[in-house]
């Protein structure tokens, strides 16, 4: 039975009031399979998934739920990062680098 490790960011860590935790899985299991067990813990993470796609990594490579989970495997999750802002700092800044 794998134990897999998955850590919440941002707003998921919102709604589920964790950082991190474990789970031990049934052999086989999928990245499929321990989303939904989440979502059953968690029923919240369902509706940020109703207002955008949650980005899941497995070992730091974005994860297909097909993907089957392994002993150790370690799981994040995270709501879509969008880009900075179109705020132009004044001319008198100076960061040091080359602008």
């Amino acid at each position: 039975m794998p134990r897999v490790s998955v850590r919440y960011l941002a707003a998921v860590a919102d709604y589920t009031g964790r950082k991190e935790e474990e789970f031990e899985l049934p052999d086989g299991a999928t990245v499929k399979d321990l989303l939904d067990t989440i979502r059953e813990k968690y029923p919240r993470v369902a509706e940020i998934e109703r207002r955008f796609p949650l980005l899941i990594l497995r070992n730091g490579v974005n994860a297909k739920p097909e993907d089957r989970l392994v002993d150790g495997d370690r799981v994040a999750l995270l709501p879509p990062v969008s880009g900075g802002s179109r705020f132009k700092p004044p001319a008198e800044y100076s960061y040091g680098c080359g602008d």
